[in-house]
């Protein structure tokens, strides 16, 4: 990991994941549940659900980064290997290129070091189901549980013909067997990608789901305080009333607290303002998808019923404003249809005089 010194002048950073732990704030929690997962009696393979730019990227690299910090040596029942596999930037497009990532990524892991023959054993296997499966054999021998880390899982599914429901039953054999255990970012729950796509494998009804929203408060302010809140001794890159600012504008979202704080940094190295800085902030944040969080709704909610009395307010107005341009409007229409209704033989002249005299406010 990189020193102290050469942290950034800006250490708020928005669209690709965070790789410098310094800079990970928060999901501690979902963290931990992970763990746990990894260290049952059995493994649990998780599905991460989050809308996008919401942090799932992140958490899925730090847990390969911080894993040994929520399980301790003294307490784990098995030794994990954890990797990372971007699946949009891999982008494999059959199965025996998708084995070989996987393979090339445990590969570097330092785990193998305690076990040679795990090591020679990854080192001569080939991309393929029934060799991948034979060094999984080999790993549970050894109690030592590879853990797969899949971002972008949807990658995956653009490729029908080589990733199918035969596919998908061998991977879920090897979790059943506890051999191997998934953990898998997606937009939506796992399911719904088995139904949209016709597939039938039981992979997709993956161990536990952990839906991954925005930050608490204690985490939003964290984020704000950065790099102090993660670098014993280092001061805030922001002040307190911009802290404020990047609270008020990213509230709980951490892709726009991360903007908020690039922005407002921005602007005090470049001279400017912090209305310089929100006018950047928001049209950035136009291309960050509205939460769908039970929090939002709340908030919306209520500022919808909040709002409301303005609003009748104002649409009472219009109608008094237009009320006899609506008036003219029903009497020329109505007038309009008489007329057809006489040409057709379904109405007689003298009724139309009576009615035309009503509409108009003549004197019989």
């Amino acid at each position: 990991m990189p020193s102290n010194a050469d942290l950034y002048p800006c250490p708020f950073i928005f669209g690709p994941k965070i790789t410098d732990m310094r800079l990970f704030v928060g999901r501690k929690q979902e963290l931990r549940a992970i763990a746990d997962r990894i260290n049952g009696v059995q493994p649990v393979s998780v599905n991460l659900i989050g809308e996008r730019r919401i942090g799932k990227s992140s958490l899925l690299y730090a847990l390969t980064v911080l894993w040994d910090q929520y399980l301790p040596s003294e307490t784990r029942r098995r030794d994990p290997a954890l990797v990372y596999l971007d699946l949009q930037e891999i982008s494999p497009s059959n199965e025996r290129k998708y084995y070989q990532e996987v393979l090339d990524a445990l590969r570097e892991q330092s785990i193998w070091k305690r076990f040679p023959d795990l090591q020679r054993a990854i080192r001569e296997c080939a991309p393929d189901r029934d060799a991948f499966r034979t060094f999984l054999q080999k790993c549970q021998d050894r109690n030592v549980l590879p853990v797969i880390c899949l971002d972008e899982f949807e990658v995956l599914l653009g490729y029908p013909q080589a990733f199918d429901d035969s596919f998908f039953d061998v991977q879920r054999g090897y979790m059943n067997s506890n051999a191997l255990m998934y953990v898998i970012a997606s937009l939506h729950p796992l399911d719904t990608y088995r139904r949209s796509h016709r597939l039938t494998s039981s992979f997709f009804n993956l161990g536990h789901s952990l839906k991954l929203g925005e930050f608490s408060e204690e985490e939003a302010s964290d984020l704000a305080r950065l790099p102090a809140s993660t670098v014993p001794g280092a001061p805030a890159a922001l002040s307190l009333e911009e802290q404020r600012l990047a609270r008020a504008w990213g509230q709980r979202h951490p892709c726009l607290l991360q903007m908020a704080g690039y922005f407002l940094c921005q602007a005090r190295q470049q001279g400017k303002d912090s209305s310089w800085a929100y006018q950047q902030f928001q049209l950035e944040r136009s291309r960050v998808p509205a939460s769908r969080s039970p929090r939002a709704a709340v908030v919306g909610a209520a500022r919808a019923i909040w709002n409301a009395p303005l609003w009748l307010g104002r649409l009472a107005q219009w109608l008094g404003q237009r009320t006899d341009d609506v008036t003219n409007l029903v009497a020329g229409i109505t007038i309009i249809v008489i007329i057809v209704l006489v040409l057709l033989g379904y109405q007689n002249p003298d009724a139309l005089r009576v009615l035309l005299e009503k509409l108009l406010g003549s004197t019989p």
